[in-house]
């Protein structure tokens, strides 16, 4: 977490554990609480409906810059293409004072394919710090967030790996974005995962070219060069990604 963010915990545990509070200032307080409070309803609902934009706002631009926001967007509309999803929030502890709060829990958010395959379930624990922007609005200015799950599970051990999946798995590169090719730790699925999102199951369609079972239109194709897997080309309706081999 950013520095900016600890010192605003430390400043809002000082003055909550203060006598400070007087009437006025805890009427203040409480009425924060609730904005803040109808804020976090209100962005889970953005995010649960699809609405990219709606939920991007969430965040500071002290957060993220433009390029950042409008990946964010693209983000939640994407999965909202391929998955029914339900985004939950478990508040734990939230604080409230004058223009600046600090909340944790856990989000669990459940993703339901549209088309064939498993229910996806992650679970993460996350602490946010918020502030009152002069537009009125409260925004996250920092936050930390780390897996406590990860369903379905993966692993890159290749023992019992069928003999025709172990050419395929390792890591392929392009630009700063990795796809990890995995196989599922019941060694029963061929995977594909990419950083910073879900495991995802693999069907093989055609020799070296396999579909993933949770986005239909979207697969992946491996390239062989001189009797070895050099490349995959992630084949999605917008374009193709070519990763390398490392």
């Amino acid at each position: 977490m950013k520095n900016k963010g600890i010192v605003a915990v430390l400043i809002l545990s000082l003055v909550t554990s203060t006598g400070y509070g007087q009437s006025k200032l805890d009427k203040h307080r409480a009425q924060a609480k609730k904005e803040l409070e109808k804020r976090i309803e209100t962005f889970v609902k953005d995010f649960n409906a699809g609405n990219g934009e709606g939920f991007a706002d969430i965040f500071s631009n002290r957060f993220y810059d433009a390029a950042q926001r409008q990946a964010v967007v693209k983000n939640v509309e994407g999965v909202h293409q391929y998955y029914e999803v339900h985004y939950e929030l478990e508040i734990d502890t939230l604080i409230v004072d004058h223009h600046m709060a600090y909340d944790k829990g856990k989000i669990v958010t459940t993703l339901t394919p549209k088309g064939a395959g498993e229910k996806i379930t992650e679970t993460n624990a996350y602490m946010e710090i918020w502030e009152k922007e002069a537009d009125g609005k409260w925004r996250i200015v920092d936050a930390i967030k780390h897996k406590i799950n990860k369903a379905p599970n993966a692993t890159s051990d290749t023992t019992d790996v069928p003999k025709e999946w172990v050419k395929y798995l390792g890591d392929y590169y392009t630009g700063g974005t990795v796809f990890k090719i995995l196989v599922s730790e019941d060694k029963k699925r061929l995977m594909i995962f990419l950083e910073g999102q879900l495991n995802h199951t693999l069907t093989e369609s055609a020799k070296n070219v396999y579909s993933i079972d949770s986005a239909p239109g979207i697969s992946v194709k491996f390239k062989e060069e001189n009797g070895k897997i050099a490349l995959l080309e992630f084949v999605q309706p917008t374009g193709t990604i070519i990763a390398n081999r490392k």
